[in-house]
């Protein structure tokens, strides 16, 4: 028998036999920290999430918003949101990302997200398509210690391995 936790719960499963058991495995061995090495990985190697990615500072204010004019980036900031507080987007936080990527940098309603703490929105926002992407890429991938453990596992109990 083996014991998964997270910081929500604890469960119990005696194996991990299908697609299901695997999904419920990867839900509860996933934590803040191991989302964002997961969508680092994505990213990194076939540039999933790329809308979803928070840019360090320098770099976002460099890449993203060094075509926009002063008036521009205040109301994107003014309009945008602290995802780890609540009000106006914090340009002194320590990652930002643009609320709508999927539209162009100079839409108006394109206001920036700011937040230190990237891997709690990667948790809370993207956890289903994170387990997706491991299951979509088993085999393919060497993941964490902790994720290729409980992939080994099923792999192993479907003879696979």
């Amino acid at each position: 028998m083996r014991i998964f936790s997270n910081r929500k719960n604890i469960t119990a499963a005696n194996k991990i036999i299908t697609i299901d058991d695997l999904a419920e495995a990867l839900e509860d061995a996933l934590n803040p920290d191991l989302c964002q090495e997961m969508v680092n990985l994505a990213y990194s190697e076939s540039f999933l999430f790329e809308d979803e990615i928070f840019l360090p500072a320098d770099e976002f204010y460099d890449v993203t918003l060094s075509p926009l004019s002063p008036k521009e980036i205040a109301l994107k900031f003014y309009n945008g949101r602290n995802l780890d507080k609540r009000g106006q987007a914090n340009p002194n936080s320590d990652y930002m990302k643009l609320e709508h990527p999927d539209k162009q940098v100079t839409d108006k309603n394109n206001n920036v997200l700011t937040t230190n703490h990237p891997e709690d929105y990667y948790f809370d926002e993207l956890l289903d398509d994170i387990i997706d992407y491991i299951i979509d890429h088993i085999g393919e991938l060497e993941f964490p210690d902790d994720i290729q453990e409980l992939i080994n596992e099923y792999l192993e109990n479907n003879g696979e391995e």
